[in-house]
């Protein structure tokens, strides 16, 4: 029997859930749904080709591989301007980030 690998690419800023509704959260649960199901039965391999953030690294975070692109790819669990800043502290996409 022949087993097909998943790929997904990744660069997405996640949901906008204001301007685009919970749709968007839908579609989200539906791709982790598939994750979960394929898990230990065919190989996931994620690349992330930009920043990603909230529900776009969630499912890359789940799969076996992630391959990132040098310099350009970061995750973020939340987007960078759902970020606030502490008053003692300067917040930047570099400290923020897991390259």
């Amino acid at each position: 029997m022949r087993r097909a690998h998943r790929v997904s690419v990744h660069r997405s800023g996640g949901a906008r859930v204001v301007s685009e509704g919970v749709a968007s959260l839908a579609g989200y649960a539906d791709i982790f749904l598939r994750n979960t199901l394929a898990s230990g039965v065919i190989p996931q391999i994620s690349a992330i080709m930009g920043p990603c953030a909230g529900g776009a690294v969630y499912s890359p975070a789940i799969t076996d591989f992630i391959f990132m692109t040098r310099e350009t790819s970061y995750m973020f669990v939340t987007g960078p301007t759902s970020l606030r800043p502490s008053p003692t502290r300067k917040s930047a996409s570099r400290s923020s980030a897991a390259p």
